[in-house]
């Protein structure tokens, strides 16, 4: 099972689901307890998620943003969901994201720039579903100011989700991504806690499959 182009296709044959229009908006840990490795797997994960859909500007696109934190939040890092409108050059864009080795963890700002400037309603489409990948080691200082800036966006109608990257603090995890069947500490389980995030760019395509049901999330996979 593979997701390409925006459809689940099952051993090249016939397309049975359309992507859903989505903005996603991404939150990458840049402090200094990532190591160079861990930040690369982060950002090699990224790229392999993101070339799953068709990335524009169309009604049932998917749209991007991304900040960078460590030491405060890096706007100078930073793009937004207008900010590319084709795959290759969002691509090119989230490899060039710098680790900027911040002696700091600021991840609930950065989640509060997230769901209140990238994400918000005044910029994001009405008819898109908002989800957040945010990538952290759950480390951070102001451990309630990240709970209560995940609180928020979850409040506010924003799915997020959380992946662990090198020696992850779980607990943190949880609260920023308020369930334990949204949270990954452990990167080799990513295709199957990936699962729920592809049901929700993925709907069927009642025209190419009039008696289709809905794949069950064990049924679809993400290769890392």
């Amino acid at each position: 099972m593979a997701i390409t182009h925006g459809g689940v296709v099952k051993q090249e044959t016939v397309t049975v689901c359309k992507q859903r229009p989505i903005e996603l908006g991404i939150v990458l840990d840049s402090s200094s307890s990532i190591s160079y490795k861990d930040f690369q797997k982060s950002i090699d994960f990224l790229q392999d998620f993101v070339s799953q859909y068709d990335i524009g500007d169309g009604r049932n696109d998917v749209r991007v943003s991304l900040i960078t934190f460590g030491k405060g939040i890096y706007r100078q890092d930073a793009f937004d969901l207008t900010s590319y409108s084709t795959k290759d050059a969002l691509m090119e864009a989230i490899a060039q994201v710098p680790h900027r080795v911040g002696l700091y963890t600021s991840t609930g700002e950065a989640i509060e720039y997230m769901s209140q400037t990238q994400l918000s309603m005044d910029v994001s489409r009405p008819w898109a579903k908002r989800i957040s990948i945010v990538i952290t080691d759950g480390n951070s200082q102001l451990w309630r100011q990240t709970r209560d800036a995940s609180q928020a966006a979850r409040d506010s109608g924003i799915d997020i989700y959380a992946v662990g990257v090198g020696r992850v603090r779980r607990e943190e995890l949880l609260r920023i991504a308020g369930d334990e069947k949204n949270k990954s500490s452990n990167t080799d389980r990513l295709p199957h806690f990936l699962a729920p995030i592809l049901n929700k760019v993925c709907k069927l395509n009642l025209n190419d499959l009039s008696s289709a049901k809905p794949l069950s999330h064990t049924e679809m996979g993400l290769s890392l």
